[in-house]
């Protein structure tokens, strides 16, 4: 697939960034893209599904929810192996993909929670979150491993499931702040002599 900008020049470069909002900070991750990724070319599409963001990852609902919650966390930049990156983002990369799980599991109250990593089809780093239940037909194996149908839902249908997991993951977010907030309640010790 033909990247949208490996044929832009620098003017017209400075032009498709702007008439497509692309935010500043992140015009720097556009020379770590590959032009041959369709990952790469897509990590904020399609935008109705995308539900959370940070420096290094974008977390976004699969268009098929056969499993409920089933999310796509997708590295910015191409990299195809996790001990390539540098300590800080893969450090965040991990934190990330548990802020999400752990939001997905709160949210859909899964029997279990698959974290797939894999990059043998698509070799750009991209956790698989999903959500597994006793109850679904494809318990105690890969999502993969059989025929099953899929399922669209509606504009509407995709908007309850990311307001429900950017809620929990505010609530995350914010329960982290006020733990990591220096307390200026001391403990006071009564100091006598001897």
């Amino acid at each position: 697939m033909e990247s949208k900008i490996s044929y832009l020049d620098a003017r017209n470069l400075h032009r498709y960034l702007k008439n497509n909002r692309i935010l500043a900070q992140y015009r720097s991750l556009l020379s770590r893209l590959q032009a041959d990724c369709w990952m790469c070319q897509g990590i904020h599409e399609p935008k109705n599904l995308v539900f959370y963001e940070s420096r290094v990852a974008v977390a976004k609902l699969n268009p098929d929810q056969a499993f409920e919650g089933y999310t796509f966390l997708t590295l910015k930049w191409h990299e195809e192996e996790l001990y390539k990156l540098a300590d800080k983002d893969r450090k965040q990369f991990l934190e990330d993909m548990s802020l999400v799980a752990n939001a997905l599991s709160k949210a859909f109250k899964p029997d279990k929670m698959n974290y797939e990593l894999l990059g043998n089809s698509m070799p750009h780093l991209h956790w698989h979150l999903v959500p597994r239940y006793t109850s679904d037909p494809m318990w105690g194996r890969p999502i993969w491993a059989g025929n099953r149908r899929r399922k669209r839902l509606s504009e509407e249908g995709y908007e309850l499931l990311k307001r429900r997991i950017e809620t929990l993951i505010l609530t995350s977010k914010n329960k982290a702040m006020t733990r990591e907030k220096p307390s200026n309640n001391r403990l006071h010790r009564s100091v006598t002599s001897p």
